[in-house]
């Protein structure tokens, strides 16, 4: 649950320099190769995202323990290096 808090502040701060650098990648490629870069590491999150809720669904009906705890944890711990990589330059 940390890591999602921790993800979602990431995300939260990233969106507000957003709507700034979605104007100035028209005149300036390295604002556009960020947003680039910016955009395929929220999909994988995005992605990651439905993947703990589809497995906490599952896991809910079958009456078990997602085995993929671990696994998502690491994803996650990815992508806030990323995220907060993006958010430094």
């Amino acid at each position: 649950v940390l890591k999602l808090t921790v993800l979602e502040t990431k995300l939260l701060t990233l969106h507000s320099v957003l709507q700034d650098a979605e104007q100035k990648q028209f005149f300036n490629p390295e604002v556009k190769q960020w947003l680039d870069e910016l955009y395929d590491v929220v999909s994988t999150a995005e992605d990651l995202f439905d993947e703990i809720g589809y497995s906490y669904l599952q896991c809910k009906v079958e009456n078990t323990q997602s085995l993929h705890d671990f696994e998502y944890n690491s994803e996650m711990a990815i992508i806030c290096l990323k995220l907060q990589a993006l958010a430094e330059q």
